[in-house]
């Protein structure tokens, strides 16, 4: 087996801040669609979003002159792993990868909005909020959703919950399992 590894650490100078709406790519890792990514997240206002294109893409649009690490790196043939660390919660970051993949992100805080992602999502955040907008609500067969404190959206199955300790678990004839936890925000599965 094969292990393919990129460790990108990117400066982000003022002058390309000034350059405003241009992102910074850190990295592309080859990835065929069907396979599974592990992201471990720090903090920041993260988008997820599933491509036509058969590979993990990472660029990010910083709103001050710091430094951005992504490790990001094939664990298996259908494997990757994807760590990014960057300096603030004012950093924007846009992760692209094959629309059939599963997903496993954990974040510490911040935002979090997935769409266009067919395929298993796991998805853990302790602060913030989570956006989930899924492209065949019928392909989800196993739904277990939970925030302590906040709220719990999930329009395909009529559920909106607020308050402590609020939870929604659904099982049906879908291929794809979805597992979601917010600590404290907002989860909203459209």
């Amino acid at each position: 087996m094969r292990i393919d590894a990129v460790l990108v650490t990117a400066l982000a100078c003022a002058a390309s801040c000034a350059g405003a709406q241009e992102a910074a790519i850190a990295r592309e890792l080859p990835f065929a669609a069907g396979g599974s990514v592990r992201m471990m997240l720090r903090v920041g206002d993260v988008e997820i979003v599933g491509s036509d294109d058969e590979k993990i893409s990472v660029s990010w649009r910083p709103s001050t002159a710091q430094t951005v690490t992504v490790n990001l790196e094939r664990t298996a043939e259908k494997e990757a792993t994807l760590r990014v660390e960057g300096p603030s919660n004012k950093v924007r970051y846009r992760i692209e990868v094959p629309k059939r993949s599963g997903l496993a992100v954990g974040m510490h805080a911040g935002n979090i909005d997935i769409r266009g992602v067919s395929g298993n999502l796991d998805v853990h955040l302790l602060a913030g909020n989570v956006d989930i907008r899924l492209p065949d609500a019928s392909a989800i067969g196993t739904v277990s959703a939970a925030v302590v404190s906040g709220g719990l959206t999930a329009k395909p199955w009529k559920v909106d919950k607020g308050g402590i300790v609020r939870t929604f678990e659904r099982t049906g004839p879908g291929e794809f399992d979805l597992h979601a936890q917010v600590l404290a925000g907002q989860l909203t599965i459209r």
